[in-house]
């Protein structure tokens, strides 16, 4: 997805790379204090807590503990965990976050690929996946503020919230905007999209969608829409695959089977 507007005017307009991937941000400032150092530490921060790509990380840590540990996290892990479960009660549990161990295996996680993929563990594997198994706790701290802390009541449940993370990016991302009296802006994180207001032609925002076509160099729109107070988001198996033994794999991971 892209925006399909130049920025002029007293607009500001900057990118940058976060959660592995691109983001894009076009807003109105009059008074023309750019905003990206201030973005790149909120991006940090959130990668610091839900990204299962780096180590040290929140959710690492709460990958790699034990059962009935309790892990302290921050509240952007929190509001993650909240929101993920409000949709995996919705879903029924085709929507789970303890997907991790699938993701792995089939390679869009952060081990390295198997090199057979025959005679998959699957049945194995499906006993890790269990978001009811894992709970959010909360507590005032010493000072009166509010602490979160994470215990999986299973060995082995790894936390996956990528599916989320990026929509939320963009949410705290807007909310730090608004903050600043900023009303008029248009957000981009790969392909997560929130607009509010007009761009620098005094009109709606209008964004492209891409044709789901698997080579990017050819790359070409499905359709232009506008986006008015609103957010979109897109997914496509064509830009995250692999073929292996003349077998194609996609990164769409069904966690009840």
């Amino acid at each position: 997805m892209a925006a399909c507007n130049k920025p002029k005017n007293d607009f500001i307009a900057f990118d940058g790379q976060t959660m592995g991937t691109y983001y894009a941000i076009t807003y109105l400032d009059k008074t023309a204090i750019p905003q990206k150092e201030n973005i790149d530490q909120l991006l940090k921060t959130l990668n610091n807590s839900v990204s299962t790509y780096i180590p040290s990380s929140l959710i690492s840590q709460v990958n790699q503990a034990p059962a009935d540990s309790l892990i302290q996290v921050d509240s952007y892990f929190a509001d993650v965990f909240q929101t993920a479960k409000i949709v995996y009660e919705a879903t029924d549990g085709h929507f789970d976050p303890t997907v991790m161990p699938l993701v792995n295996f089939w390679g869009f996680g952060y081990t390295k690929r198997e090199k057979k993929l025959e005679n998959p563990p699957i049945d194995s594997l499906l006993q890790l996946i269990a978001f009811d198994k894992t709970v959010l706790l909360d507590s005032l701290d010493d000072r009166g503020k509010q602490a979160f802390f994470v215990k999986k009541q299973k060995n082995n449940i790894q936390l996956d919230f990528s599916a989320i993370t990026k929509g939320y990016g963009v949410d705290i991302v807007a909310d730090f905007l608004e903050n600043k009296g900023i009303e008029n802006y248009l957000i981009d994180i790969g392909g997560e999209l929130r607009a509010k207001g007009k761009n620098a032609n005094d009109k709606i925002w209008r964004v492209g969608i891409d044709k789901p076509m698997e080579d990017i160099k050819k790359r070409d729109l499905q359709q232009i829409i506008s986006l008015h107070d609103r957010s979109i988001a897109t997914s496509g198996n064509y830009r995250n695959f692999y073929v292996q033994d003349k077998q194609k794999y996609v990164h769409t991971i069904n966690p009840k089977t």
